[in-house]
Protein backbone atom coordinates (compact mmCIF):
# COMPACT_ATOMS: atom_id res chain seq x y z
CA UNK A 1 0.00 0.00 0.00
CA UNK A 2 3.34 2.51 0.33
CA UNK A 3 3.08 2.95 -3.59
CA UNK A 4 -0.58 4.27 -3.02
CA UNK A 5 0.52 6.93 -0.21
CA UNK A 6 3.32 7.88 -2.41
CA UNK A 7 1.05 8.64 -5.47
CA UNK A 8 -1.64 10.41 -3.19
CA UNK A 9 1.34 12.36 -2.33
CA UNK A 10 1.95 13.15 -5.59
CA UNK A 11 -2.17 13.97 -6.58
CA UNK A 12 -1.88 16.13 -3.44
CA UNK A 13 1.18 18.55 -4.33
CA UNK A 14 -0.31 18.88 -8.35
CA UNK A 15 -3.26 20.04 -6.83
CA UNK A 16 -1.78 22.68 -4.76
CA UNK A 17 0.42 23.39 -7.60
CA UNK A 18 -3.23 24.72 -9.54
CA UNK A 19 -4.75 25.93 -6.43
CA UNK A 20 -7.78 23.10 -6.66
CA UNK A 21 -9.06 22.42 -3.04
CA UNK A 22 -10.89 19.38 -4.68
CA UNK A 23 -10.67 17.08 -7.70
CA UNK A 24 -13.41 14.88 -8.95
CA UNK A 25 -12.73 11.83 -11.35
CA UNK A 26 -14.60 9.11 -12.40
CA UNK A 27 -13.88 5.43 -14.32
CA UNK A 28 -14.38 6.77 -17.32
CA UNK A 29 -13.62 7.57 -20.95
CA UNK A 30 -14.69 10.11 -23.72
CA UNK A 31 -17.09 7.91 -24.78
CA UNK A 32 -18.86 6.98 -21.38
CA UNK A 33 -17.70 3.08 -21.54
CA UNK A 34 -18.48 1.40 -18.97
CA UNK A 35 -15.40 -0.71 -19.46
CA UNK A 36 -12.68 0.86 -20.37
CA UNK A 37 -9.33 0.99 -22.17
CA UNK A 38 -5.89 0.83 -19.60
CA UNK A 39 -5.29 4.27 -20.26
CA UNK A 40 -8.12 5.14 -18.71
CA UNK A 41 -7.73 3.13 -15.17
CA UNK A 42 -6.88 6.41 -13.63
CA UNK A 43 -8.60 5.47 -10.65
CA UNK A 44 -6.69 2.13 -10.13
CA UNK A 45 -3.43 3.52 -10.54
CA UNK A 46 -4.53 6.40 -7.67
CA UNK A 47 -5.90 3.53 -4.94
CA UNK A 48 -5.60 0.22 -6.16
CA UNK A 49 -9.45 -0.30 -6.45
CA UNK A 50 -10.09 -2.53 -9.43
CA UNK A 51 -13.72 -2.01 -10.05
CA UNK A 52 -15.82 -1.18 -12.90
CA UNK A 53 -17.81 1.60 -11.27
CA UNK A 54 -15.58 4.34 -9.24
CA UNK A 55 -15.81 7.93 -8.53
CA UNK A 56 -13.63 9.60 -6.52
CA UNK A 57 -12.88 13.25 -4.60
CA UNK A 58 -9.67 14.15 -2.90
CA UNK A 59 -9.08 17.28 -1.05
CA UNK A 60 -6.08 18.25 0.93
CA UNK A 61 -7.42 16.24 3.93
CA UNK A 62 -9.83 13.68 2.21
CA UNK A 63 -10.11 10.91 -0.37
CA UNK A 64 -13.13 9.08 -0.81
CA UNK A 65 -14.49 6.74 -3.13
CA UNK A 66 -17.79 6.49 -4.44
CA UNK A 67 -18.89 2.58 -5.86
CA UNK A 68 -22.02 0.88 -5.98
CA UNK A 69 -23.11 -2.52 -3.53
CA UNK A 70 -21.74 -4.76 -6.24
CA UNK A 71 -18.27 -3.89 -4.98
CA UNK A 72 -18.35 -3.21 -0.79
CA UNK A 73 -16.87 -6.26 0.07
CA UNK A 74 -13.91 -5.87 -2.74
CA UNK A 75 -13.49 -2.25 -2.25
CA UNK A 76 -13.12 -2.47 1.45
CA UNK A 77 -10.30 -4.98 0.59
CA UNK A 78 -8.37 -3.51 -2.14
CA UNK A 79 -8.68 0.55 -0.77
CA UNK A 80 -5.26 1.80 1.33
CA UNK A 81 -6.37 2.83 5.13
CA UNK A 82 -6.78 6.42 3.72
CA UNK A 83 -9.29 5.95 1.54
CA UNK A 84 -13.07 6.71 2.73
CA UNK A 85 -15.40 4.35 1.51
CA UNK A 86 -19.09 5.67 -0.20
CA UNK A 87 -21.78 3.31 0.02
CA UNK A 88 -23.39 4.58 -3.05
CA UNK A 89 -26.14 2.22 -3.22
CA UNK A 90 -27.02 3.10 0.94
CA UNK A 91 -30.08 5.70 1.14
CA UNK A 92 -28.15 7.54 3.16
CA UNK A 93 -24.66 7.77 1.07
CA UNK A 94 -24.18 11.89 0.08
CA UNK A 95 -23.14 12.20 -3.78
CA UNK A 96 -19.89 13.22 -4.77
CA UNK A 97 -21.04 16.87 -5.62
CA UNK A 98 -23.03 17.31 -2.44
CA UNK A 99 -19.43 15.74 -0.73
CA UNK A 100 -17.97 18.73 -2.09
CA UNK A 101 -20.68 20.79 -1.60
CA UNK A 102 -20.43 20.23 2.01
CA UNK A 103 -17.21 21.86 2.43
CA UNK A 104 -18.14 25.08 1.72
CA UNK A 105 -18.21 28.11 -0.94
CA UNK A 106 -15.62 29.70 -3.04
CA UNK A 107 -13.60 26.06 -4.06
CA UNK A 108 -11.69 26.12 -6.95
CA UNK A 109 -12.99 22.05 -8.43
CA UNK A 110 -10.22 20.24 -11.11
CA UNK A 111 -11.51 17.93 -13.25
CA UNK A 112 -10.86 16.43 -17.14
CA UNK A 113 -13.55 17.43 -19.26
CA UNK A 114 -12.62 14.82 -21.87
CA UNK A 115 -13.46 12.01 -19.41
CA UNK A 116 -16.22 14.08 -17.27
CA UNK A 117 -20.49 13.84 -18.83
CA UNK A 118 -22.81 17.10 -17.56
CA UNK A 119 -24.88 14.69 -15.12
CA UNK A 120 -21.27 13.59 -13.30
CA UNK A 121 -21.07 17.77 -12.24
CA UNK A 122 -24.15 19.36 -13.09
CA UNK A 123 -24.49 20.93 -9.71
CA UNK A 124 -21.38 22.61 -10.02
CA UNK A 125 -22.75 24.68 -12.62
CA UNK A 126 -25.45 26.17 -10.85
CA UNK A 127 -23.24 27.23 -7.70
CA UNK A 128 -21.83 30.26 -8.91
CA UNK A 129 -19.34 30.72 -5.87
CA UNK A 130 -17.48 27.99 -7.02
CA UNK A 131 -15.32 27.34 -10.07
CA UNK A 132 -14.18 24.75 -12.32
CA UNK A 133 -10.81 24.04 -13.35
CA UNK A 134 -10.25 21.64 -16.39
CA UNK A 135 -6.98 20.02 -15.21
CA UNK A 136 -5.97 16.32 -16.69
CA UNK A 137 -3.97 15.58 -13.35
CA UNK A 138 -3.19 12.08 -14.18
CA UNK A 139 -1.51 12.77 -17.57
CA UNK A 140 0.63 15.55 -15.83
CA UNK A 141 2.01 12.38 -13.32
CA UNK A 142 1.49 9.08 -15.53
CA UNK A 143 2.59 10.58 -19.04
CA UNK A 144 1.16 7.65 -20.76
CA UNK A 145 0.53 7.59 -24.58
CA UNK A 146 -3.31 6.21 -26.15
CA UNK A 147 -2.59 3.38 -28.91
CA UNK A 148 -5.56 2.20 -30.83
CA UNK A 149 -6.34 -1.06 -32.16
CA UNK A 150 -6.98 -2.79 -35.76
CA UNK A 151 -10.34 -1.45 -37.08
CA UNK A 152 -12.12 -4.58 -38.51
CA UNK A 153 -15.37 -4.29 -40.64
CA UNK A 154 -17.90 -7.05 -39.13
CA UNK A 155 -19.69 -9.09 -41.68
CA UNK A 156 -22.39 -10.60 -39.45
CA UNK A 157 -25.42 -8.14 -39.35
CA UNK A 158 -28.50 -8.50 -40.37
CA UNK A 159 -28.31 -5.03 -41.67
CA UNK A 160 -25.76 -3.59 -44.49
CA UNK A 161 -24.35 0.04 -43.05
CA UNK A 162 -26.36 1.39 -45.75
CA UNK A 163 -29.76 -0.01 -44.52
CA UNK A 164 -29.11 1.23 -40.88
CA UNK A 165 -27.88 4.52 -42.03
CA UNK A 166 -31.04 4.74 -44.27
CA UNK A 167 -33.48 4.01 -40.87
CA UNK A 168 -31.64 6.54 -39.06
CA UNK A 169 -31.97 9.70 -41.30
CA UNK A 170 -35.86 8.30 -41.98
CA UNK A 171 -36.21 8.62 -37.86
CA UNK A 172 -34.32 12.26 -37.38
CA UNK A 173 -34.91 13.64 -40.90
CA UNK A 174 -32.50 16.90 -41.26
CA UNK A 175 -30.12 18.22 -38.97
CA UNK A 176 -26.96 16.72 -37.23
CA UNK A 177 -26.59 13.80 -34.98
CA UNK A 178 -23.52 13.80 -32.78
CA UNK A 179 -22.94 9.95 -31.73
CA UNK A 180 -20.50 9.39 -29.38
CA UNK A 181 -21.54 5.94 -27.38
CA UNK A 182 -18.87 3.53 -29.12
CA UNK A 183 -21.16 0.42 -29.44
CA UNK A 184 -23.67 2.49 -30.85
CA UNK A 185 -21.47 3.31 -33.67
CA UNK A 186 -19.85 -0.14 -34.05
CA UNK A 187 -23.48 -1.31 -34.70
CA UNK A 188 -24.13 1.26 -37.07
CA UNK A 189 -21.23 1.50 -39.61
CA UNK A 190 -20.58 -2.78 -39.08
CA UNK A 191 -17.24 -1.87 -37.33
CA UNK A 192 -15.31 -3.51 -34.48
CA UNK A 193 -12.23 -3.32 -32.52
CA UNK A 194 -10.45 -4.04 -29.81
CA UNK A 195 -9.72 -0.70 -27.83
CA UNK A 196 -11.49 -1.61 -24.93
CA UNK A 197 -10.97 -5.10 -22.97
CA UNK A 198 -13.19 -7.89 -23.64
CA UNK A 199 -15.34 -5.83 -25.99
CA UNK A 200 -14.98 -5.41 -29.75
CA UNK A 201 -15.03 -1.98 -30.40
CA UNK A 202 -12.96 0.67 -31.31
CA UNK A 203 -12.69 4.20 -30.28
CA UNK A 204 -14.76 6.42 -32.69
CA UNK A 205 -17.18 9.44 -33.22
CA UNK A 206 -19.51 9.88 -36.00
CA UNK A 207 -21.53 12.66 -37.24
CA UNK A 208 -25.02 12.78 -39.76
CA UNK A 209 -25.78 15.60 -41.45
CA UNK A 210 -27.75 16.85 -44.82
CA UNK A 211 -24.22 16.48 -46.53
CA UNK A 212 -23.16 13.03 -45.38
CA UNK A 213 -21.73 10.67 -43.01
CA UNK A 214 -18.66 10.91 -41.14
CA UNK A 215 -16.62 8.32 -39.41
CA UNK A 216 -14.05 9.08 -37.05
CA UNK A 217 -11.64 6.49 -36.29
CA UNK A 218 -8.30 4.78 -36.20
CA UNK A 219 -5.20 6.56 -37.21
CA UNK A 220 -3.74 8.49 -40.15
CA UNK A 221 -2.22 5.23 -41.13
CA UNK A 222 -5.27 2.83 -41.43
CA UNK A 223 -7.68 5.30 -42.74
CA UNK A 224 -7.46 4.05 -46.47
CA UNK A 225 -7.33 0.71 -45.52
CA UNK A 226 -10.89 1.44 -43.24
CA UNK A 227 -12.40 3.42 -46.39
CA UNK A 228 -12.59 0.53 -48.35
CA UNK A 229 -14.50 -1.40 -46.45
CA UNK A 230 -16.99 -3.07 -49.01
CA UNK A 231 -19.93 -1.55 -46.59
CA UNK A 232 -18.76 1.88 -45.72
CA UNK A 233 -17.79 2.49 -49.40
CA UNK A 234 -21.56 1.59 -50.60
CA UNK A 235 -23.18 3.65 -48.14
CA UNK A 236 -20.57 6.56 -49.20
CA UNK A 237 -19.28 7.08 -45.14
CA UNK A 238 -15.98 9.29 -45.42
CA UNK A 239 -13.66 7.82 -43.03
CA UNK A 240 -11.19 10.52 -40.92
CA UNK A 241 -8.53 10.15 -38.13
CA UNK A 242 -10.23 9.68 -34.67
CA UNK A 243 -8.09 12.67 -33.55
CA UNK A 244 -9.22 14.90 -36.12
CA UNK A 245 -13.10 15.11 -34.85
CA UNK A 246 -12.92 18.40 -32.04
CA UNK A 247 -11.03 19.73 -34.86
CA UNK A 248 -13.39 19.70 -37.60
CA UNK A 249 -16.47 19.36 -35.44
CA UNK A 250 -17.83 23.17 -36.36
CA UNK A 251 -17.25 22.02 -40.21
CA UNK A 252 -19.23 19.21 -39.75
CA UNK A 253 -22.48 20.93 -37.20
CA UNK A 254 -25.57 22.28 -39.27
CA UNK A 255 -29.46 23.14 -37.73
CA UNK A 256 -31.97 23.23 -37.48
CA UNK A 257 -31.49 20.50 -35.17
CA UNK A 258 -28.37 18.92 -33.65
CA UNK A 259 -28.78 15.40 -31.78
CA UNK A 260 -26.78 13.76 -29.16
CA UNK A 261 -27.15 11.58 -26.03
CA UNK A 262 -25.99 13.82 -22.81
CA UNK A 263 -25.16 10.25 -20.92
CA UNK A 264 -22.48 9.46 -23.83
CA UNK A 265 -20.76 13.51 -24.39
CA UNK A 266 -18.02 14.56 -22.66
CA UNK A 267 -18.39 18.01 -21.57
CA UNK A 268 -14.93 19.09 -24.12
CA UNK A 269 -17.54 17.97 -26.37
CA UNK A 270 -20.48 19.67 -24.74
CA UNK A 271 -19.42 22.94 -24.47
CA UNK A 272 -18.91 22.71 -28.22
CA UNK A 273 -22.28 21.70 -29.34
CA UNK A 274 -23.44 24.95 -26.91
CA UNK A 275 -21.03 27.03 -28.58
CA UNK A 276 -22.49 26.74 -31.98
CA UNK A 277 -23.11 29.85 -32.94
CA UNK A 278 -25.88 28.62 -35.52
CA UNK A 279 -28.78 28.74 -33.38
CA UNK A 280 -29.55 25.78 -33.80
CA UNK A 281 -31.91 23.02 -31.93
CA UNK A 282 -30.05 21.08 -29.35
CA UNK A 283 -31.98 17.52 -28.61
CA UNK A 284 -30.39 15.20 -26.30
CA UNK A 285 -32.53 12.43 -28.07
CA UNK A 286 -30.69 9.31 -29.60
CA UNK A 287 -33.03 6.86 -28.05
CA UNK A 288 -34.26 4.80 -31.59
CA UNK A 289 -30.68 3.96 -32.50
CA UNK A 290 -30.03 2.45 -29.06
CA UNK A 291 -33.00 0.50 -29.46
CA UNK A 292 -33.03 -0.41 -33.01
CA UNK A 293 -29.31 -1.70 -32.07
CA UNK A 294 -30.95 -3.56 -29.01
CA UNK A 295 -33.24 -5.82 -31.22
CA UNK A 296 -31.72 -8.77 -33.49
CA UNK A 297 -33.02 -9.32 -36.49
CA UNK A 298 -34.33 -13.03 -37.70
CA UNK A 299 -30.73 -13.47 -39.08
CA UNK A 300 -28.89 -12.71 -35.79
CA UNK A 301 -31.31 -14.65 -33.69
CA UNK A 302 -30.38 -17.84 -35.32
CA UNK A 303 -26.29 -17.01 -35.52
CA UNK A 304 -27.26 -16.49 -31.43
CA UNK A 305 -28.99 -19.68 -31.22
CA UNK A 306 -26.51 -21.49 -32.83
CA UNK A 307 -22.94 -19.69 -30.89
CA UNK A 308 -25.00 -20.11 -27.89
CA UNK A 309 -24.89 -23.67 -28.46
CA UNK A 310 -21.58 -24.41 -29.21
CA UNK A 311 -20.72 -21.91 -25.68
CA UNK A 312 -22.66 -24.06 -23.50
CA UNK A 313 -21.21 -27.23 -25.04
CA UNK A 314 -18.09 -25.50 -24.09
CA UNK A 315 -18.99 -24.44 -20.76
CA UNK A 316 -20.79 -27.93 -19.76
CA UNK A 317 -16.97 -29.91 -21.19
CA UNK A 318 -15.39 -27.08 -18.77
CA UNK A 319 -17.57 -28.23 -15.32
CA UNK A 320 -17.06 -31.64 -16.29
CA UNK A 321 -13.57 -31.41 -16.35
CA UNK A 322 -13.55 -29.62 -13.08
CA UNK A 323 -15.64 -32.23 -11.25
CA UNK A 324 -12.91 -34.80 -12.47
CA UNK A 325 -10.81 -32.97 -10.35
CA UNK A 326 -12.24 -32.71 -7.06
CA UNK A 327 -9.46 -32.74 -4.16
CA UNK A 328 -6.83 -31.27 -6.11
CA UNK A 329 -5.24 -28.37 -5.30
CA UNK A 330 -6.54 -25.93 -7.53
CA UNK A 331 -6.64 -22.03 -7.69
CA UNK A 332 -9.52 -20.41 -8.94
CA UNK A 333 -7.20 -18.88 -11.33
CA UNK A 334 -6.35 -22.02 -12.37
CA UNK A 335 -10.31 -23.04 -13.01
CA UNK A 336 -10.02 -19.21 -15.27
CA UNK A 337 -7.14 -20.99 -17.34
CA UNK A 338 -8.88 -24.15 -17.76
CA UNK A 339 -11.91 -21.93 -18.69
CA UNK A 340 -9.86 -20.59 -21.45
CA UNK A 341 -8.32 -23.76 -22.94
CA UNK A 342 -11.56 -25.31 -23.18
CA UNK A 343 -13.33 -22.63 -24.74
CA UNK A 344 -10.26 -22.21 -27.54
CA UNK A 345 -10.03 -25.78 -28.19
CA UNK A 346 -13.59 -25.78 -28.50
CA UNK A 347 -14.39 -23.92 -31.36
CA UNK A 348 -11.81 -21.38 -33.63
CA UNK A 349 -13.78 -18.34 -33.68
CA UNK A 350 -14.23 -18.14 -29.95
CA UNK A 351 -12.28 -14.24 -29.54
CA UNK A 352 -11.45 -14.23 -25.68
CA UNK A 353 -13.77 -13.45 -22.85
CA UNK A 354 -16.69 -10.48 -22.80
CA UNK A 355 -15.69 -10.23 -19.59
CA UNK A 356 -12.87 -10.60 -16.79
CA UNK A 357 -14.29 -14.61 -15.77
CA UNK A 358 -15.40 -14.51 -12.35
CA UNK A 359 -14.88 -17.79 -10.61
CA UNK A 360 -15.31 -17.79 -6.56
CA UNK A 361 -14.90 -20.19 -4.44
CA UNK A 362 -17.26 -20.39 -1.05
CA UNK A 363 -16.97 -16.88 0.67
CA UNK A 364 -15.23 -15.00 -2.07
CA UNK A 365 -18.98 -15.43 -4.29
CA UNK A 366 -20.36 -13.47 -1.78
CA UNK A 367 -18.16 -10.13 -3.20
CA UNK A 368 -20.98 -10.00 -6.32
CA UNK A 369 -17.75 -9.51 -8.85
CA UNK A 370 -15.05 -11.07 -7.85
CA UNK A 371 -11.86 -11.19 -10.09
CA UNK A 372 -9.58 -13.56 -9.49
CA UNK A 373 -5.64 -13.03 -10.55
CA UNK A 374 -2.83 -14.84 -11.22
CA UNK A 375 -1.23 -13.16 -8.32
CA UNK A 376 -4.93 -13.21 -5.82
CA UNK A 377 -6.36 -16.59 -6.17
CA UNK A 378 -7.45 -18.90 -3.60
CA UNK A 379 -7.40 -22.31 -3.48
CA UNK A 380 -10.69 -24.26 -4.34
CA UNK A 381 -12.45 -25.51 -1.26
CA UNK A 382 -14.40 -28.80 -2.59
CA UNK A 383 -16.60 -28.73 -0.20
CA UNK A 384 -18.19 -25.60 -0.60
CA UNK A 385 -20.24 -23.77 -3.60
CA UNK A 386 -18.60 -22.27 -6.55
CA UNK A 387 -19.81 -19.47 -8.31
CA UNK A 388 -18.75 -19.33 -11.99
CA UNK A 389 -20.10 -16.17 -13.68
CA UNK A 390 -18.41 -16.27 -17.22
CA UNK A 391 -19.12 -15.09 -21.16
CA UNK A 392 -17.92 -14.99 -24.79
CA UNK A 393 -16.91 -13.00 -27.89
CA UNK A 394 -17.70 -15.07 -31.25
CA UNK A 395 -16.61 -13.41 -34.35
CA UNK A 396 -19.63 -14.78 -35.96
CA UNK A 397 -22.34 -12.44 -34.12
CA UNK A 398 -22.50 -13.33 -30.41
CA UNK A 399 -21.75 -12.26 -26.73
CA UNK A 400 -22.31 -14.65 -23.97
CA UNK A 401 -22.66 -13.87 -20.21
CA UNK A 402 -23.68 -17.19 -18.29
CA UNK A 403 -23.57 -17.69 -14.33
CA UNK A 404 -23.63 -21.50 -12.73
CA UNK A 405 -23.09 -22.04 -9.08
CA UNK A 406 -21.89 -25.60 -8.60
CA UNK A 407 -20.99 -28.03 -5.64
CA UNK A 408 -18.81 -30.57 -5.79
CA UNK A 409 -19.31 -31.94 -2.24
CA UNK A 410 -22.15 -32.46 0.09
CA UNK A 411 -23.88 -28.94 0.39
CA UNK A 412 -25.84 -28.47 3.65
CA UNK A 413 -29.06 -27.43 3.53
CA UNK A 414 -28.71 -23.71 4.04
CA UNK A 415 -26.71 -23.40 0.96
CA UNK A 416 -29.39 -25.56 -0.48
CA UNK A 417 -32.32 -23.95 0.63
CA UNK A 418 -30.55 -20.52 -0.80
CA UNK A 419 -29.67 -21.96 -4.42
CA UNK A 420 -33.05 -23.08 -4.87
CA UNK A 421 -34.69 -20.09 -3.80
CA UNK A 422 -32.61 -18.17 -6.81
CA UNK A 423 -33.44 -21.05 -9.15
CA UNK A 424 -37.13 -20.36 -8.34
CA UNK A 425 -37.00 -16.79 -9.01
CA UNK A 426 -34.66 -17.46 -12.61
CA UNK A 427 -37.50 -19.86 -13.15
CA UNK A 428 -40.37 -17.90 -12.46
CA UNK A 429 -39.35 -14.52 -14.88
CA UNK A 430 -38.51 -17.42 -17.39
CA UNK A 431 -41.59 -18.31 -17.36
CA UNK A 432 -43.86 -15.25 -17.32
CA UNK A 433 -46.18 -14.30 -19.98
CA UNK A 434 -46.58 -10.35 -20.21
CA UNK A 435 -48.50 -7.82 -22.62
CA UNK A 436 -46.25 -6.29 -25.18
CA UNK A 437 -47.61 -2.65 -23.17
CA UNK A 438 -46.03 -4.43 -19.92
CA UNK A 439 -42.96 -2.20 -18.10
CA UNK A 440 -39.77 -3.99 -18.01
CA UNK A 441 -39.38 -2.80 -14.30
CA UNK A 442 -42.40 -4.62 -13.78
CA UNK A 443 -41.02 -7.62 -14.82
CA UNK A 444 -38.06 -7.43 -11.74
CA UNK A 445 -40.60 -8.79 -8.58
CA UNK A 446 -41.20 -12.37 -10.34
CA UNK A 447 -36.93 -13.19 -9.94
CA UNK A 448 -37.16 -11.34 -6.67
CA UNK A 449 -40.45 -12.67 -5.05
CA UNK A 450 -39.28 -16.35 -4.07
CA UNK A 451 -36.33 -14.96 -2.82
CA UNK A 452 -37.80 -12.55 -0.17
CA UNK A 453 -40.17 -15.23 0.69
CA UNK A 454 -37.52 -17.35 2.27
CA UNK A 455 -35.71 -14.57 3.79
CA UNK A 456 -36.41 -10.77 3.29
CA UNK A 457 -32.34 -9.86 3.97
CA UNK A 458 -31.57 -12.50 1.10
CA UNK A 459 -32.73 -9.89 -1.16
CA UNK A 460 -30.07 -9.09 -3.78
CA UNK A 461 -28.91 -5.78 -4.56
CA UNK A 462 -27.66 -5.76 -8.18
CA UNK A 463 -30.17 -5.10 -11.60
CA UNK A 464 -31.76 -8.76 -12.41
CA UNK A 465 -30.73 -8.46 -15.84
CA UNK A 466 -29.07 -6.06 -18.63
CA UNK A 467 -29.15 -6.51 -22.41
CA UNK A 468 -26.80 -8.61 -23.82
CA UNK A 469 -24.61 -7.13 -27.18
CA UNK A 470 -23.95 -9.16 -30.71
CA UNK A 471 -20.23 -9.26 -30.72
CA UNK A 472 -20.80 -6.05 -29.25
CA UNK A 473 -20.55 -5.20 -25.35
CA UNK A 474 -21.81 -8.25 -22.30
CA UNK A 475 -23.80 -4.43 -20.92
CA UNK A 476 -25.77 -2.93 -23.85
CA UNK A 477 -28.21 -0.66 -22.89
CA UNK A 478 -31.07 -0.59 -23.18
CA UNK A 479 -32.87 -3.04 -21.87
CA UNK A 480 -32.76 -3.45 -18.03
CA UNK A 481 -34.82 -4.71 -15.48
CA UNK A 482 -35.32 -0.93 -13.82
CA UNK A 483 -36.46 0.55 -17.42
CA UNK A 484 -40.06 1.84 -17.42
CA UNK A 485 -40.55 1.13 -20.96
CA UNK A 486 -41.27 -2.18 -22.44
CA UNK A 487 -39.52 -5.15 -24.20
CA UNK A 488 -39.43 -5.74 -27.88
CA UNK A 489 -39.54 -9.31 -29.85
CA UNK A 490 -36.08 -9.60 -30.62
CA UNK A 491 -34.27 -7.83 -27.57
CA UNK A 492 -31.51 -9.88 -25.71
CA UNK A 493 -31.20 -9.69 -21.95
CA UNK A 494 -29.55 -11.65 -18.76
CA UNK A 495 -31.78 -13.21 -15.94
CA UNK A 496 -29.63 -13.40 -12.80
CA UNK A 497 -30.98 -13.81 -9.93
CA UNK A 498 -28.84 -14.13 -6.76
CA UNK A 499 -27.80 -14.57 -2.69
CA UNK A 500 -25.43 -13.46 -0.77
CA UNK A 501 -24.24 -14.02 2.72
CA UNK A 502 -21.30 -12.46 3.08
CA UNK A 503 -18.33 -14.72 4.69
CA UNK A 504 -20.23 -17.65 3.55
CA UNK A 505 -21.02 -18.31 0.20
CA UNK A 506 -22.56 -16.27 -2.90
CA UNK A 507 -25.10 -17.79 -5.89
CA UNK A 508 -26.15 -16.70 -8.95
CA UNK A 509 -27.77 -18.47 -11.95
CA UNK A 510 -28.09 -16.49 -14.96
CA UNK A 511 -28.78 -17.61 -18.47
CA UNK A 512 -28.79 -15.16 -21.76
CA UNK A 513 -32.79 -15.03 -23.13
CA UNK A 514 -34.76 -13.37 -26.19
CA UNK A 515 -37.92 -11.66 -26.27
CA UNK A 516 -40.38 -13.63 -28.24
CA UNK A 517 -43.83 -13.72 -29.36
CA UNK A 518 -46.27 -15.83 -27.25
CA UNK A 519 -49.21 -14.62 -29.64
CA UNK A 520 -51.21 -11.27 -31.10
CA UNK A 521 -50.59 -9.41 -27.62
CA UNK A 522 -48.21 -11.23 -25.41
CA UNK A 523 -44.15 -11.77 -25.05
CA UNK A 524 -42.48 -14.19 -23.32
CA UNK A 525 -38.56 -15.20 -23.17
CA UNK A 526 -36.81 -17.73 -24.90
CA UNK A 527 -33.65 -18.98 -22.87
CA UNK A 528 -29.93 -18.93 -26.05
CA UNK A 529 -28.15 -20.45 -22.17
CA UNK A 530 -28.40 -24.20 -22.42
CA UNK A 531 -25.76 -25.09 -19.17
CA UNK A 532 -27.50 -27.40 -16.61
CA UNK A 533 -28.08 -25.82 -13.43
CA UNK A 534 -26.10 -27.81 -10.15
CA UNK A 535 -28.87 -31.11 -9.67
CA UNK A 536 -27.07 -31.48 -6.27
CA UNK A 537 -28.16 -27.80 -5.23
CA UNK A 538 -32.05 -28.41 -5.98
CA UNK A 539 -33.95 -29.05 -2.96
CA UNK A 540 -36.48 -30.03 -4.97
CA UNK A 541 -39.85 -29.98 -2.23
CA UNK A 542 -39.55 -26.05 -2.97
CA UNK A 543 -40.38 -26.28 -6.67
CA UNK A 544 -43.50 -25.75 -7.37
CA UNK A 545 -45.44 -27.97 -10.11
CA UNK A 546 -45.14 -24.97 -12.74
CA UNK A 547 -41.64 -24.54 -12.12
CA UNK A 548 -40.58 -28.49 -11.95
CA UNK A 549 -42.13 -28.56 -15.74
CA UNK A 550 -40.26 -25.85 -16.74
CA UNK A 551 -37.18 -27.29 -15.16
CA UNK A 552 -37.78 -30.21 -16.90
CA UNK A 553 -38.34 -28.93 -20.59
CA UNK A 554 -34.78 -27.13 -20.20
CA UNK A 555 -33.37 -30.26 -19.12
CA UNK A 556 -35.08 -31.71 -22.37
CA UNK A 557 -33.91 -29.28 -24.66
CA UNK A 558 -30.00 -29.79 -23.19
CA UNK A 559 -30.33 -33.56 -23.62
CA UNK A 560 -31.48 -33.04 -27.16
CA UNK A 561 -29.52 -30.30 -28.58
CA UNK A 562 -26.57 -30.35 -26.20
CA UNK A 563 -25.67 -34.02 -25.54
CA UNK A 564 -25.92 -35.20 -28.68
CA UNK A 565 -22.95 -33.46 -29.66
CA UNK A 566 -20.66 -34.29 -26.99
CA UNK A 567 -18.53 -36.98 -27.66
CA UNK A 568 -16.17 -37.73 -24.59
CA UNK A 569 -18.12 -39.73 -21.35
CA UNK A 570 -17.09 -37.49 -18.39
CA UNK A 571 -19.59 -34.43 -19.64
CA UNK A 572 -21.83 -36.70 -21.54
CA UNK A 573 -21.98 -38.27 -18.06
CA UNK A 574 -22.18 -34.77 -16.39
CA UNK A 575 -24.85 -33.75 -18.35
CA UNK A 576 -26.77 -36.44 -17.62
CA UNK A 577 -26.02 -36.55 -13.56
CA UNK A 578 -27.05 -32.85 -13.92
CA UNK A 579 -30.60 -32.83 -16.29
CA UNK A 580 -32.82 -35.63 -14.20
CA UNK A 581 -36.87 -35.30 -14.83
CA UNK A 582 -38.42 -34.16 -11.25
Amino acid sequence: MEVFHERLLCFREKMKEKGITHYFSKLSDPHMTEYVHPYYKHIEWLCGFTGSNATIVVSHDVAALWTDSRYYIQAEKELPKEWTLMRQSDLDTITPTQFILNDGNELLIGFNPLITSFPMLGRFFDNGNNKLLEFDIFNELQQQKLAFSKVEEFTASGLTVKEKLELVRKEYHLGTLILTALDDIAWLFNIRGTDIPFSPVAYAYAILNPNGSFLFTGNELEIKEIQEFKQLKEAGVIVLPYNSFFQLLEKFMFGPTIYYSELFTNLELLERIYDYEEGAELVQKLDYIQITKSIRSPKEIENMKRLHIIDSIALCKFFATMESKKGTQMTEWDACELLEEVRSKNYHLYNGPSFESIIATGANAAIVHYEPTKEKSSIIDWNKSLLCDIGSQYKEGCTTDVTRTVHYGEPDSKVKECYTRVLQGHIDLHNKIFTKDTKIKDLDHFARDPIIAGNPQWDYRHGTGHGVGYYLLVHECPPHFRNDFPFQVGMTTSIEPGIYIENEFGIRIENVVVVVEEDQNHLKFEPFTLVPYCSRLIDISLLTKEEKIWLNKFNASIRSKILPQIKDELTQKWIIENTPTY
